[in-house]
């Protein structure tokens, strides 16, 4: 996830944009140890990395997923470019007022698809409580081919991006967001979806020579091919 923490933040917007915009893709991003354990530890140690300008401390508090994105070399260079936005927010962590500066006991996090993941502070860690996707609906062919959809528009694919150079990522998104398009359209269409005489088998088709293959595994449909 990329999305800055927003929470009770937001009550000085402009301002902390600015602190939290560096920071995206740290928090709640599964950050090894010993980074800091809470969105004001973190906080408080990017200001000091900003403060002794250390970009080698800064890059540790990146977030796996974040560093596979950008190397060391390139992070340092970027820092070093932007000294002046970098002071700034180290201004603005700095004037923070009082209540802004205790611990954030619950929150919410806002992701480029839209989805808020709400999110709270029991037993010394951070937990989700709200806003999650739930299983998919996969009780009939049709409802398969629409949880297929959704994963194939999810904006995180990090898993693979973190393997794959940004241009074949950005590439394979394209591809996956024609593919959903594809598949939307052919499911609207009345009686698109074509099932065995068995009924444990259906076909979706959705371009010349495409086709979506579902089965029923006795308890719910799956997508058993994709040509």
């Amino acid at each position: 996830m990329r999305g800055p923490i927003l929470g009770s933040l937001v009550r000085r917007p402009g301002v902390l944009r600015r602190i939290w915009g560096p920071l995206c893709g740290i928090i709640l991003m599964g950050c090894r140890a010993p980074s800091p354990r809470s969105p004001e530890a973190l906080r408080d140690a990017y200001a000091e990395a900003i403060r002794h300008n250390d970009p080698d401390a800064a890059y540790d508090l990146l977030s796996p997923g974040a560093q596979a994105h950008t190397e060391r070399a390139a992070f340092g260079a970027r820092w070093a470019k932007q000294q002046r936005e970098l002071r700034a927010t180290l201004g603005d962590i700095e004037s923070l007022d009082e209540p802004l500066r205790r611990p954030l006991l619950r929150g919410r996090t806002a992701h480029p698809s839209g989805r808020v993941i709400h999110w709270q502070h029991a037993d010394g860690r951070y937990w989700v409580v709200a806003g999650l996707p739930g299983p998919p609906d996969l009780s009939s062919p049709e409802h398969a081919v629409r949880a297929l959809i959704d994963i194939l528009r999810a904006d995180d694919h990090s898993a693979l991006e973190g393997v794959m150079t940004e241009e074949l990522a950005q590439q394979r998104a394209d591809r996956w967001a024609v593919l959903a398009d594809a598949l939307e359209a052919a499911l609207a269409k009345p009686g698109a979806v074509e099932r065995s005489e068995s009924r444990d088998r259906a076909v979706l088709r959705y371009a010349p020579g495409r086709r979506v293959v579902l089965a029923h595994d006795g308890a719910q449909w799956r997508v058993q091919a994709l040509q």
